[in-house]
């Protein structure tokens, strides 16, 4: 593991609420934080309501980032992890499972009953570079209209962690 990677585990690790933004089929961007988890593949889980918002953007397009900082930070010192991921509902029970175990390992408890079948609840996933968990085929539609924040914000970025993963450090 490489310092921009161990940085970034440690910031996930302290922070329990992502900020998840997705963009809805009108092009209308929307915002929200959920409680969530995530695994060594930096794939996020987080359950939601289906009909809610984020839910039905995420539906409809599949596109989300991600972005994942320390909040009572000073001024000037805080440090994120920004994300561009594919995200869909997991529907595979053993990748449910697999959500459930990651996010009770933060202190987040749901019966599986509660997000399957005809409960209003599902559970989310989101992966940095685009794979599609529900599938054989591997990589799926990736990003392609990358944003690159560092030309646009006064944020020391530095290379990606990972794929689509920055650690960026310094200045708000």
């Amino acid at each position: 593991m490489n310092g921009n990677e161990e940085s970034a585990k440690a910031i996930l690790s302290q922070v329990l609420y992502i900020t998840l933004a997705t963009v809805g089929p009108d092009g209308l961007p929307w915002n929200t934080p959920v409680y969530a988890a995530f695994d060594e593949e930096y794939q996020f889980f987080w359950v939601s309501a289906s009909q809610v918002r984020h839910s039905q953007n995420i539906k409809a397009t599949h596109r989300v980032a991600i972005v994942v900082y320390d909040s009572p930070a000073p001024a000037g010192t805080g440090k994120g992890v920004y994300i561009e991921a594919r995200a869909d509902e997991v529907t595979e029970e053993q990748e449910i499972i697999h959500a459930l175990q990651a996010l009770e390992r933060r202190g987040w408890k749901k019966p599986l009953q509660e997000v399957m079948g005809a409960s209003i609840h599902r559970v989310a996933s989101g992966e940095a570079g685009g794979r599609d968990r529900n599938s054989s085929r591997g990589a799926v539609d990736p990003i392609t209209q990358r944003m690159d924040h560092r030309t646009i914000a006064p944020h020391s970025c530095e290379s990606a962690v990972r794929g689509n993963v920055w650690i960026c450090l310094g200045e708000d």
